[in-house]
């Protein structure tokens, strides 16, 4: 299964969508665009061994399941925003919501 994390707002992400789709590969897009609040990220350790999932109303995704992740990352004004956030705080937010499910997708694809 191929992660595609961007938002399709964003061109590169809508065709790389679209041609992973007619070459016939499984794929999940997480729409950055809507994360976290669409989303419900999930990562336990368990004596060495790291599971987790990505999931939001359409589907559910075990990350041992990611063979693949193709990272484009969206900006403020592709972003549905921070509604209890000052403005001043909407960018770090957001830099730093997409910092942390790169950090935890990171994990995955280096763990053994």
């Amino acid at each position: 299964m191929i992660l595609i994390c961007g938002g399709l707002a964003d061109l590169v992400t809508e065709f790389v969508c679209a041609r992973i789709e007619n070459l016939g590969y499984e794929y999940r897009l997480l729409n950055l665009g809507l994360y976290p609040a669409r989303y419900r990220v999930s990562c336990t350790w368990d004596e060495g061994e790291l599971y987790g999932s990505i999931a939001c109303d359409d589907w559910e995704l075990d990350l041992a399941d990611v063979s693949g992740i193709f990272v484009r990352y969206v900006d403020q004004k592709c972003h549905v925003g921070f509604p209890l956030l000052p403005t001043a705080m909407q960018l770090p937010a957001l830099g730093e919501c997409q910092a942390g499910i790169m950090a935890v997708l990171e994990c995955f694809l280096v763990s053994p």
